[in-house]
């Protein structure tokens, strides 16, 4: 049926899995730009193993842009208990799920993460009295008073509260609830054993600096439907993808101009092409801290917490790494580099404070580049399950930060690039200060907190020193501060 009237589109994804089924399609003029495709399946059924309840969550990257599409059915019934159970499975699926090769999950690895399904959240009008509660959702919803169920809606309720799907939005309903609809009956017509409810949604999730990227335009059921006690819905969404975002003739010239103006420097750029040359950006990170960490998952416990912060880039290449200094490993699966940098492990300690240590970073890599790529910076904490005796190590959660919002020029203006401003832009400064939540598997996990100082284009060589010969050498020359002597902590520079 479906390829029969989606002639034009192919499947990038087809996975069955008990009850529970996922279909991503794409058009065909698209279908040679899609890579890093897989998908992956969790059961939470009874035992976990039961595969009438759990998911399914498909991974793939078009256009430079990772997006996740989760498709879940959750524990149903009304009642405080199933609504935590739901909430925890949640967190059970985007924990199984992974994509192949990383700890984090799709609520952190995507650039726009969407979940959608029989989520089985219910309207709680906090009433033991069950046909009174039928009778006032029935009312309401022939009034049209969708603000107001709203506010009855389990699922507002976890998102407002962050039980579950932190940061993530979804639609209001401006339609009758969902479930429990009597089968072969095309109007809303509710069985009275249940309280009517927004069962099935649509939820997402964009990164940071990304949110105005994913533009829904279409949130509606499908009354004609009479088959199930369910009228399913359905959503539509306009996403603007990363590579697009840079590629627009007016943004390509201000910034090619621009960046002509501020590297014609002529023993930096002698020998390369104006693409070659990458800006030299310096993050320095200090007052760091986390408050409140706590552990979701089954390695370690609250009361074995000896938490460290590490930093990550995706797509790793930004990250600028000392290449003279031996640096400890991350753990496994943090998009393996052994020369991300960290701090020292904090003891025995839910509140580590690290605001006396200051930490260095350089991103390597031009504005362009960043956001046709949407280059993040994870700031994640790792509980060390070897202080614990439980030789292993845990994730606790991850602050992520857009880094072309660390980028300390605005190529909209147009003044950056003018005679008179070239000397001041290359000791630029921009100060960014973070207090964040900890996420892990849609869940918060504590909060952290730093003030991030960039200076751009730094330490530029002078037209008076000796011609640089080579790439390596000029990079020597842009990053002065690679070739120093530093002492580590877990491969960090203090």
């Amino acid at each position: 049926l479906i390829t029969s009237r989606c002639k034009s589109y192919k499947f990038a994804v087809n996975s069955l899995r008990g009850q529970m089924r996922l279909m991503v399609l794409v058009k065909d003029d698209l279908y040679h730009e899609l890579s890093e495709v897989e998908f992956k399946a969790v059961n939470t059924g009874i035992g976990s193993v039961l595969a009438n309840k759990g998911g399914i969550v498909a991974f793939l990257t078009i256009r430079e842009t990772r997006l996740s599409f989760v498709s879940a059915h959750l524990e149903a019934h009304e009642g405080k208990n199933h609504y935590e159970n739901r909430c925890a499975d949640l967190a059970a699926i985007f924990g199984g799920a992974r994509p192949t090769g990383t700890r984090y999950d799709a609520t952190i690895s995507s650039h726009h993460c969407f979940v959608l399904g029989d989520l089985n959240f219910r309207l709680d009008l906090q009433n033991d009295n069950h046909e009174e509660n039928h009778n006032t959702v029935c009312e309401l919803a022939e009034n049209r008073q969708w603000k107001q169920l709203a506010r009855y809606d389990e699922l507002h309720s976890a998102l407002k509260n962050s039980d579950c799907l932190a940061g993530f939005r979804t639609m209001l309903c401006r339609f009758p609830p969902t479930f429990k609809v009597t089968k072969g009956d095309k109007d809303f017509a509710y069985n009275p054993k249940r309280i009517p409810s927004y069962t099935d949604r649509i939820l997402w999730k964009s990164g940071p600096g990304l949110r105005e990227y994913v533009q829904p335009f279409l949130h509606e059921p499908c009354p004609d439907y009479d088959t199930s006690d369910h009228k399913p819905i359905r959503g539509a969404f306009a996403i603007t993808t990363n590579s697009l975002n840079s590629k627009s003739q007016s943004f390509r010239s201000r910034l090619h101009f621009g960046t002509q103006a501020l590297f014609r420097h002529p023993r930096l750029t002698r020998g390369l092409s104006v693409k070659e040359v990458k800006p030299n950006i310096h993050v320095y990170i200090s007052g760091l801290s986390c408050t409140d960490l706590r552990l979701t998952g089954k390695l370690g416990s609250d009361s074995c917490m000896n938490p460290y912060v590490i930093f990550v880039t995706k797509p790793g290449r930004f990250l600028e790494c000392d290449p003279c200094t031996n640096r400890n490993k991350p753990p496994a699966g943090f998009d393996i580099n052994d020369k991300w940098r960290s701090t020292k492990v904090m003891k025995n300690n839910k509140n580590p404070d690290w605001s006396k240590e200051n930490f260095q970073l350089a991103i390597e890599g031009s504005f362009e580049e960043m956001i046709s790529t949407g280059a993040m910076l994870y700031i994640t904490a790792i509980n060390s399950g070897f202080k614990c005796g439980t030789f292993g190590e845990a994730h606790i959660g991850t602050v992520r930060v857009n880094l072309k919002d660390l980028y300390p020029i605005d190529p909209n203006d147009t003044t950056w690039a003018a005679e008179g401003n070239r000397e001041a832009l290359r000791n630029s400064t921009k100060q960014k200060r973070l207090d964040m939540p900890l996420t892990k598997y849609g869940q918060i996990n504590g909060r952290l907190q730093c003030i991030i100082q960039i200076v751009c284009f730094g330490n530029l060589p002078s037209p008076l020193e000796k011609k640089s010969n080579s790439r390596q050498e000029l990079r020597r020359n842009s990053y002065p501060w690679l070739t120093r002597t530093t002492s580590v902590h877990r491969g960090f520079q203090t």
